[in-house]
Protein backbone atom coordinates (compact mmCIF):
# COMPACT_ATOMS: atom_id res chain seq x y z
CA UNK A 1 0.00 0.00 0.00
CA UNK A 2 1.76 3.09 -1.30
CA UNK A 3 1.17 5.93 1.92
CA UNK A 4 2.75 8.76 0.02
CA UNK A 5 0.21 11.02 -1.97
CA UNK A 6 1.69 12.71 -4.64
CA UNK A 7 0.42 16.29 -5.28
CA UNK A 8 -1.78 17.10 -8.40
CA UNK A 9 -2.57 20.13 -10.38
CA UNK A 10 -5.50 20.57 -8.42
CA UNK A 11 -3.93 20.42 -5.00
CA UNK A 12 -1.07 22.93 -6.22
CA UNK A 13 -3.92 25.21 -7.52
CA UNK A 14 -5.85 25.00 -4.26
CA UNK A 15 -3.46 25.67 -1.93
CA UNK A 16 -2.38 28.51 -4.27
CA UNK A 17 -6.15 30.05 -2.64
CA UNK A 18 -5.10 28.82 1.03
CA UNK A 19 -2.81 28.54 3.46
CA UNK A 20 0.08 26.89 3.44
CA UNK A 21 -1.53 23.22 5.04
CA UNK A 22 1.35 21.89 7.82
CA UNK A 23 1.85 19.79 10.84
CA UNK A 24 3.31 19.62 14.08
CA UNK A 25 4.45 17.65 16.42
CA UNK A 26 3.67 19.29 19.23
CA UNK A 27 5.18 19.20 22.90
CA UNK A 28 4.25 20.54 26.58
CA UNK A 29 5.02 23.63 26.09
CA UNK A 30 3.33 24.21 23.21
CA UNK A 31 -0.24 23.52 25.02
CA UNK A 32 -1.48 27.01 25.60
CA UNK A 33 -5.19 28.14 26.37
CA UNK A 34 -5.73 29.75 22.90
CA UNK A 35 -4.42 26.18 21.28
CA UNK A 36 -6.95 23.77 23.49
CA UNK A 37 -9.90 26.78 22.77
CA UNK A 38 -9.52 25.54 19.28
CA UNK A 39 -9.12 21.73 19.81
CA UNK A 40 -12.70 22.13 21.74
CA UNK A 41 -13.70 23.96 19.07
CA UNK A 42 -12.77 21.76 16.37
CA UNK A 43 -14.37 19.17 18.80
CA UNK A 44 -17.53 20.27 19.12
CA UNK A 45 -17.76 21.00 15.46
CA UNK A 46 -17.24 17.16 15.20
CA UNK A 47 -19.25 16.32 18.07
CA UNK A 48 -22.28 18.33 17.23
CA UNK A 49 -22.40 16.86 13.89
CA UNK A 50 -21.37 13.20 14.35
CA UNK A 51 -21.92 11.24 17.49
CA UNK A 52 -18.84 8.72 17.53
CA UNK A 53 -16.83 11.34 19.50
CA UNK A 54 -18.01 9.66 22.82
CA UNK A 55 -20.48 13.17 23.61
CA UNK A 56 -23.19 14.45 22.16
CA UNK A 57 -23.15 17.85 24.03
CA UNK A 58 -20.95 20.91 23.32
CA UNK A 59 -17.83 20.51 25.49
CA UNK A 60 -18.08 24.08 27.68
CA UNK A 61 -14.77 26.75 27.04
CA UNK A 62 -15.07 26.36 31.58
CA UNK A 63 -12.95 22.78 30.48
CA UNK A 64 -10.09 24.78 28.47
CA UNK A 65 -8.34 24.05 32.24
CA UNK A 66 -9.04 20.54 32.40
CA UNK A 67 -8.14 20.19 28.66
CA UNK A 68 -5.39 21.96 28.86
CA UNK A 69 -3.94 19.55 32.09
CA UNK A 70 -5.24 16.44 30.15
CA UNK A 71 -3.25 17.33 26.96
CA UNK A 72 0.29 18.05 28.92
CA UNK A 73 -0.07 15.26 31.22
CA UNK A 74 -0.92 12.40 28.48
CA UNK A 75 2.32 14.33 26.64
CA UNK A 76 4.30 14.40 30.12
CA UNK A 77 3.46 10.63 29.69
CA UNK A 78 5.09 9.56 26.66
CA UNK A 79 2.40 10.47 24.30
CA UNK A 80 2.84 12.38 20.85
CA UNK A 81 0.62 14.79 19.04
CA UNK A 82 0.17 15.42 15.83
CA UNK A 83 -1.31 18.55 14.74
CA UNK A 84 -2.50 20.04 10.87
CA UNK A 85 -2.70 23.90 10.53
CA UNK A 86 -3.91 25.91 7.67
CA UNK A 87 -2.26 28.88 8.77
CA UNK A 88 -2.52 29.18 12.27
CA UNK A 89 -5.68 27.91 12.30
CA UNK A 90 -6.20 24.22 13.93
CA UNK A 91 -8.20 21.96 11.56
CA UNK A 92 -6.78 18.64 13.18
CA UNK A 93 -5.57 16.75 15.70
CA UNK A 94 -4.42 12.61 16.46
CA UNK A 95 -2.63 11.66 19.58
CA UNK A 96 -0.60 8.36 19.58
CA UNK A 97 -0.52 6.86 23.68
CA UNK A 98 1.85 4.06 23.85
CA UNK A 99 1.49 1.56 26.54
CA UNK A 100 3.46 2.17 29.37
CA UNK A 101 3.56 -1.53 30.20
CA UNK A 102 7.40 -2.47 29.60
CA UNK A 103 6.52 -5.91 27.54
CA UNK A 104 3.99 -3.47 25.76
CA UNK A 105 6.27 -0.32 24.65
CA UNK A 106 6.16 -1.03 20.96
CA UNK A 107 1.91 -0.99 21.11
CA UNK A 108 0.45 2.60 21.14
CA UNK A 109 -3.20 3.46 20.70
CA UNK A 110 -4.62 5.93 17.99
CA UNK A 111 -6.76 8.80 20.00
CA UNK A 112 -8.67 11.39 19.24
CA UNK A 113 -7.97 11.71 15.66
CA UNK A 114 -10.30 14.84 14.62
CA UNK A 115 -10.37 16.78 10.99
CA UNK A 116 -12.53 19.75 10.87
CA UNK A 117 -15.68 19.39 8.65
CA UNK A 118 -14.24 21.54 6.68
CA UNK A 119 -11.65 19.77 5.08
CA UNK A 120 -13.04 16.22 4.98
CA UNK A 121 -11.93 14.74 2.08
CA UNK A 122 -9.32 17.36 1.27
CA UNK A 123 -6.92 14.44 2.37
CA UNK A 124 -5.32 15.92 6.10
CA UNK A 125 -5.40 12.80 7.22
CA UNK A 126 -3.72 10.32 4.67
CA UNK A 127 -0.88 13.51 4.69
CA UNK A 128 -0.52 13.46 7.79
CA UNK A 129 -0.21 9.63 8.16
CA UNK A 130 3.49 9.53 6.60
CA UNK A 131 4.38 12.22 9.63
CA UNK A 132 2.90 9.75 12.13
CA UNK A 133 4.42 6.25 10.95
CA UNK A 134 7.47 8.10 10.69
CA UNK A 135 7.30 9.40 14.23
CA UNK A 136 6.81 5.30 15.26
CA UNK A 137 9.02 4.02 13.68
CA UNK A 138 11.56 6.69 15.50
CA UNK A 139 10.12 5.17 18.45
CA UNK A 140 10.03 1.92 18.19
CA UNK A 141 6.01 1.56 18.10
CA UNK A 142 5.37 -1.49 15.43
CA UNK A 143 1.41 -1.95 16.42
CA UNK A 144 -1.16 0.51 16.36
CA UNK A 145 -4.32 0.01 18.15
CA UNK A 146 -7.54 2.05 17.69
CA UNK A 147 -11.26 1.57 18.03
CA UNK A 148 -14.07 2.22 16.48
CA UNK A 149 -18.07 2.38 16.54
CA UNK A 150 -20.00 0.38 14.49
CA UNK A 151 -22.91 3.41 13.99
CA UNK A 152 -20.53 5.19 11.76
CA UNK A 153 -19.15 3.06 8.73
CA UNK A 154 -17.32 5.51 6.89
CA UNK A 155 -14.77 5.93 9.63
CA UNK A 156 -14.40 2.52 9.98
CA UNK A 157 -13.79 2.54 6.45
CA UNK A 158 -11.26 5.05 6.25
CA UNK A 159 -9.30 3.60 8.91
CA UNK A 160 -9.38 0.09 6.76
CA UNK A 161 -8.21 1.93 3.68
CA UNK A 162 -5.02 3.00 6.20
CA UNK A 163 -3.97 -0.50 6.63
CA UNK A 164 -5.94 -1.18 9.74
CA UNK A 165 -7.14 -4.71 10.44
CA UNK A 166 -9.77 -5.50 12.46
CA UNK A 167 -8.97 -7.94 15.46
CA UNK A 168 -12.12 -8.20 17.63
CA UNK A 169 -15.72 -6.79 17.95
CA UNK A 170 -17.51 -5.80 21.15
CA UNK A 171 -21.55 -5.64 21.68
CA UNK A 172 -22.72 -2.93 23.51
CA UNK A 173 -19.14 -1.00 23.43
CA UNK A 174 -21.22 2.31 24.04
CA UNK A 175 -24.32 3.91 24.63
CA UNK A 176 -26.10 7.23 23.19
CA UNK A 177 -29.73 8.17 23.76
CA UNK A 178 -30.16 4.65 25.16
CA UNK A 179 -29.27 2.78 22.13
CA UNK A 180 -26.34 0.16 22.62
CA UNK A 181 -23.31 0.35 20.09
CA UNK A 182 -21.08 -1.75 19.11
CA UNK A 183 -17.23 -1.23 18.98
CA UNK A 184 -14.69 -2.47 16.36
CA UNK A 185 -11.40 -2.87 17.62
CA UNK A 186 -8.65 -3.07 14.45
CA UNK A 187 -4.64 -2.66 14.43
CA UNK A 188 -1.63 -1.39 12.07
CA UNK A 189 1.05 -3.01 12.20
CA UNK A 190 4.58 -1.61 11.17
CA UNK A 191 7.68 -3.60 10.36
CA UNK A 192 9.39 -4.76 13.08
CA UNK A 193 12.87 -5.63 14.13
CA UNK A 194 12.05 -8.42 15.74
CA UNK A 195 10.11 -11.43 14.88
Amino acid sequence: MNLFVEKNSADISLSALQHEIHYKWLTPIDISKDFIEGVIVLLNQVAIRERNMGFSQPIDLSETENFQNMFVGELESGAHLLSAFDGNALIGIVTIMPCGLPARKHVAEVKRCVISIEYRGRNILSKGWVDLLEKCAAHNIQNLTIDVRTDYPRTLKLWKLLGFVEYGRMSDYARMDGEKIDGVFLQYRLPSTIE
